[in-house]
């Protein structure tokens, strides 16, 4: 039986060795820097808010239709519409004061987690940053967490973030 921190596991399942793994999970995300296959401890950041939280808010909007419609059927076969919502929930991600939580965004979360690495490590880390976990799954969400960071990160970096869009 092989034992690894999921973090290190969902690098593993993206082919690379070396990243920033922001994985988002039903309670709770965690931005984990890994360097040739090792997590780095020191620069790990947990940050409360997650898949809940995101459920949470959606059924808080579902109450308020506009347009941007689509009908998705459920796994009980069972088809709901959904609107502009499915932009507006993943927003929260980016800005929890949103849902009034008084945290930075993944972006941030993710930035800072880089900051606390050794400088000579930094941008192969922005080089690849991999999204993993439910909240992950948004369509879209590696482009805005790609715009984000770069706006965040100093000079010209090469920023690459990669997600299982699904949404």
């Amino acid at each position: 039986m092989y034992v690894a921190i999921q973090a290190v596991l969902s690098l593993y399942a993206s082919g690379f060795t070396t990243d920033i793994v922001l994985d988002s999970r039903d309670g709770v995300s965690h931005t984990v820097p890994i360097y040739e296959g090792y997590a780095l401890p020191h620069a790990i950041l947990r940050l409360d808010l997650a898949r809940r939280d995101l459920t949470n808010y959606l059924a808080t909007i579902l109450t308020e239709r506009e347009e941007f419609e689509k009908n998705y059927e459920l796994p009980d076969g069972q088809v709901i519409t959904i609107g502009s919502e499915r932009f507006r929930c993943a927003e929260v991600l980016f800005q929890p004061s949103i849902i009034g939580m008084e945290a930075v965004g993944i972006h941030e979360t993710t930035y800072n987690s880089n900051m606390k690495c050794d400088v000579d490590i930094r941008k192969d880390l922005y080089g690849n940053i991999v999204l993993s976990g439910d909240s992950s799954m948004f369509l879209g969400i590696a482009d805005c967490m790609s715009k984000e960071i770069l706006a965040l990160a100093p000079g010209s970096l090469n920023i690459t973030v990669t997600s299982r869009e699904e949404v």
